[in-house]
């Protein structure tokens, strides 16, 4: 994939922005955007507990959201198909939910349907990095209602982004 002056300019915004909220907010709102996604989630992670550290949600303003993040830090993380895979597969860097449950149980899943009612998504992909003294830093796509899993055009964006 080719990268032109003005995606290269937003890449460095993005580490320039990290330490400056707002600026990291339409940050990544513009990362939802480019990325096709519904949600955008930046994610620290504890491998070795399976307990995120910090989690933000970006890209959703539905009243549903609060009260996601709310259930998220009360356990439903736990359930994320996607935390189990990392912490057994630290190296692979990237899975993407379809690949980890079983086609005919996808949408029976709890997290799956406990993610559709809350944040109207049931398909992601995430990136993440190989754990140092076990902490993963992580982004995930959510794709849109209805549009199923992110396709593999979306793949070249989601992992340069």
């Amino acid at each position: 994939m080719f990268v032109d002056a003005r995606q290269s300019q937003f890449f460095g915004g993005l580490y320039e922005a990290v330490y400056e909220p707002d600026r990291w907010r339409a940050a990544l709102s513009e990362v939802v955007r480019r990325s096709g996604s519904r949600m955008v989630v930046v994610v620290s992670v504890d491998l070795r507990r399976k307990e995120f550290s910090s989690v933000q949600f970006h890209g959703l303003e539905e009243s549903s959201v609060e009260t996601g993040i709310r259930e998220h830090a009360e356990g439903m993380a736990a359930l994320d198909p996607t935390l189990r895979w990392a912490h057994e597969n630290p190296g692979a860097g990237t899975c993407e939910t379809t690949a980890l449950l079983p086609r005919n149980e996808y949408f029976d899943h709890e997290f799956i349907k406990w993610t559709s009612s809350r944040f109207g998504t049931t398909h992601w992909r995430v990136f993440y990095t190989e754990p140092v003294d076990g902490l993963s830093f992580g982004i995930s796509y959510h794709s849109p209602p209805d549009s199923g899993p992110p396709s593999r055009e979306q793949l070249p964006v989601q992992a340069l982004l």
